[in-house]
């Protein structure tokens, strides 16, 4: 086993070496895990913030949309919701033997024809080869997620992207498989926020102050308000720095804080009232049916936000789980508690920040009693 002082050398010289390529890279793109949560919205947006103040020709992608209520951030409006052309490829002509006088393209339906005329004869078509040219980006970096496939569609579409560009893996989560060339990894932050503006802090790079907003938003969100128990000294610490750096926190505070909409409201009134408990298991949960979700604009993204304020009325040392009609024939869930990786393992579930995201292909009832028996056979 490594000793702590040559664990804490190589996170000193990764963080160092990531520095190093943000100053160099020219056209990077900084990609999300399919299900981002607000903390690594914040932290993608904060670092995208940094970049583009840089003069950097700086991407970000995300597959699931920004919620409404981080919409008071400055440049939220710019995250891409997928990967456009991210390399061109060449049509090239050997001419040492037969030079090209003239070349023309057409567009035919679904088809686009090209025309070349050689200088004399006849092609032959040996002459001719298709080759991949260079990306349109020159460094991928990747925020709160354990493994690629987590990046999931952008991944799928997109795999020779991780393969031959560098990849720099940020996380939190004590489950990442550290895929990445460069891998920070800091289980003993709250979040992606905390862990990127601690690195720029260290470095004594002055932040933009956009980008000191979106960092000291995804720590509150990340912390409840610094009420979870992912709260430390060091968070804390993270917070007053970045005021430090400009960060308006009266104004973040408002816009987080501010009136929620109605159906949030509602569903988590309806939620409250059907909590149901097992104290042989230390469980509290609650389940939402589909007549619950009509006429509304309920996501999924409102729904981690109304757990998460159900979390904050229990005991956060026991787990809570939400179950909810996705489709017919289908329930997803949310679970969390102290022992994330575990619960993920369980219910083959997905990281989603500080709890466990999963699908159940049953029926809500049938879903909820399969869900119950995993953790009663779980716990013998």
């Amino acid at each position: 086993m490594k000793s702590p002082s040559v664990l804490k050398n190589k996170a000193k010289t990764n963080k160092e070496e990531l520095l190093n390529q943000l100053s160099k890279t020219k056209q990077p793109v900084i990609i999300l895990p399919d299900i981002a949560d607000n903390e690594i919205t914040c932290a993608g947006l904060g670092l995208y913030n940094i970049l583009k103040n840089q003069k950097k020709n700086v991407s970000l992608v995300s597959y699931k949309k920004p919620g409404p209520k981080l919409a008071f951030l400055e440049n939220i409006n710019e995250i891409k919701e997928k990967i456009n052309g991210t390399r061109s490829f060449v049509l090239s002509f050997d001419t040492s033997k037969n030079e090209i006088r003239n070349v023309q393209y057409e567009k035919v339906k679904n088809k686009l024809n090209i025309y070349v005329t050689p200088a004399k004869g006849t092609i032959d078509p040996k002459d001719f080869y298709i080759a991949p040219g260079q990306f349109k980006y020159d460094l991928v970096i990747i925020l709160g997620a354990t493994e690629l496939q987590n990046v999931g569609i952008c991944y799928e579409k997109n795999a020779d992207l991780f393969f031959d560009l560098p990849v720099i893996n940020i996380d939190y989560h004590i489950s990442n498989e550290q895929y990445g060339q460069i891998n920070i990894v800091d289980v003993k932050s709250s979040g992606v926020s905390e862990l990127i503006a601690d690195i720029f802090s260290e470095s004594e790079m002055d932040l933009p102050q956009a980008a000191a907003n979106c960092f000291y938003t995804g720590i509150l969100e990340a912390t409840e308000s610094f009420q979870s128990p992912r709260t430390t000294p060091k968070t804390l610490m993270a917070a007053a720095d970045l005021i430090d750096s400009g960060a308006d926190y009266k104004e973040i505070v408002r816009n987080l804080y501010k009136t929620q909409d109605l159906d949030s409201i509602k569903l988590w009134g309806r939620l409250m009232a059907r909590m149901q408990s097992d104290s042989s298991l230390n469980l509290a949960w609650a389940t939402a049916q589909a007549a619950d979700f009509k006429n509304t604009k309920m996501t999924t993204v409102k729904l981690r936000s109304i757990f998460d304020k159900i979390r904050s009325s229990y005991n956060k040392t026991g787990t809570l789980m939400l179950l909810w009609e996705n489709k017919k024939g289908s329930t997803k869930g949310l679970i969390q508690n102290a022992n994330q990786e575990f619960l993920r393992d369980l219910f083959k579930g997905i990281q989603w920040g500080n709890a466990v995201i999963f699908e159940i292909n049953k029926s809500l009832p049938e879903a909820e009693q399969k869900a119950l028996t995993i953790l009663r056979e779980a716990s013998r």
